[in-house]
């Protein structure tokens, strides 16, 4: 044991005229890690102002809203956290996140599963008409959608907010995940069917797992600002 170890061990060792083994970067890598440091700037700069905002009076705020505040006004963010409208607000928005966010997650991914592994007259037809509702916008919708919530009963709901941000959610993903769950193979699904799964327990246990990288896409768009209900 301890020879053939050794004669791997040398055999692995470069030899006294190789050259060593360089990392090769890419010309794009430079460009990319830009990129990406510009697309970090543009989300995370306009917050960082928005937070130092927090320390200024509206005064200072309508003088100058991009310099640091003089003096600083501390008060205003304990005066925040210490007012009770300020959690009903914050429990409000979690809980219309969390059910849009449910909502797209599951319905998105049952659609998509069938969209993807079935065959079906009419498939290509429906995908295309969840597609076309890509190009459908919020605010051509704002009317009829305050007169059904009204006439519902939802309105002042925090549910008056999740439900329609669920369904404007749907549309980029299934566009998201039928064609990732689409490109799985279908040897896998062969292969749960031979050893007694359903098509169910094939979607629950390799489907969706196989599925989070296109998932973990797909959930934060239901959740964008929005005229959360006090």
């Amino acid at each position: 044991m301890a020879m053939s170890a050794t004669v791997e061990a040398r055999q692995l060792r470069p030899g006294p005229g190789a050259r060593p083994h360089r990392l090769r970067v890419s010309p794009l890598t430079p460009v990319t890690y830009l990129v990406a440091l510009l697309l970090v700037g543009v989300t995370v700069v306009p917050l960082l102002f928005v937070f130092v905002d927090g320390f200024k009076t509206n005064a200072q705020i309508n003088a100058s809203a991009t310099a640091l505040p003089h003096p600083w006004v501390w008060h205003n963010y304990a005066r925040m956290l210490t007012s009770s409208a300020f959690w009903q607000l914050l429990g409000n928005s979690a809980m219309i996140a969390v059910v849009a966010t449910g909502l797209v997650v599951v319905l998105g991914s049952m659609a998509a599963f069938a969209l993807s592994r079935y065959s079906f007259r009419g498939r290509e037809g429906l995908f295309l008409l969840f597609a076309v509702g890509l190009l459908f916008p919020i605010n051509a919708a704002s009317l009829p959608l305050y007169l059904l919530l009204d006439k519902i009963g939802l309105l002042d709901n925090p549910f008056g907010v999740a439900l329609p941000e669920a369904a404007f959610g749907l549309p980029i993903t299934i566009v998201i995940l039928r064609p990732f769950m689409r490109a799985i193979p279908g040897e896998l699904e062969d292969a749960a069917v031979v050893d007694g799964a359903t098509r169910l327990r094939f979607f629950w246990r390799i489907l969706l797992p196989l599925s989070r990288p296109a998932l973990a896409t797909a959930a934060p768009w239901p959740v964008r600002p929005a005229a959360h209900p006090a």
